[in-house]
């Protein structure tokens, strides 16, 4: 019993360790970067049709 509550609490520690990682490296977007890759994405061009159209948003 004692074995199996260390290895949950162990276990259970490792999770939060990861999740605090993965919550300080997965930030949300600033506006620059936003705006950085709005641009990038509307100046995409298809090379290989050349009647390519991109859809207009409404």
């Amino acid at each position: 019993m004692k074995v199996k509550r260390f290895v949950n609490k162990k276990l259970f520690k490792r999770d939060l360790t990861y999740e605090l990682w993965l919550k300080n490296f997965i930030k949300p977007l600033s506006s620059n970067e936003l705006n950085q890759m709005e641009k990038e994405f509307n100046n995409f061009a298809s090379v290989n049709n050349s009647c390519f159209q991109p859809l207009q948003g409404a």
